[in-house]
């Protein structure tokens, strides 16, 4: 019988989007992500972030795939892969599993939080880490 292990990437890197001042009810894609290299199977991807002293509801995360870096799905049929949690003012931090990857992918950030989130930079940042799985 056949067993398989995770096999991480040997770095994470960074996703890049601006999140600074995304205003409330608003959404922002990343860049692409181009996974015909890695061909990463899942991913981690970590979501640090800060809001407005009124801003108590959720980041909600989406990823818009394509077959051919060209045509992306629309954000009325993306697949949200979670939300964090905002808490006002205070810096939040969230990690998220994501399986099946596309070839081409991006995230859309919408802020449903009820504020605009911080407008300082170092604020926010997103990152992935891509996983593979390998028999032993």
């Amino acid at each position: 019988m056949v067993s398989y292990s995770q096999e991480y990437a040997a770095a994470v890197s960074a996703v890049t989007v601006t999140l600074t001042s995304l205003a409330n009810g608003s959404g922002v894609d990343s860049s692409i992500i181009d996974n015909s290299v890695d061909l990463n199977i899942d991913a981690d991807v970590e979501i640090k972030t800060n809001g407005q002293a009124s801003g108590t509801g959720l980041l909600e995360v989406y990823l818009l795939s394509s077959i051919d870096n060209a045509d992306f799905t629309d954000s009325a049929n993306a697949r949200l892969i979670g939300s964090v949690q905002m808490n006002s003012a205070v810096a939040v931090k969230k990690t998220l599993r994501l399986f099946d990857l596309p070839k081409y992918y991006k995230f859309r950030f919408v802020n449903q939080s009820g504020a605009a989130l911080s407008a300082t930079a170092g604020d926010h940042a997103v990152s992935f880490l891509g996983v593979k799985y390998k028999s032993v």
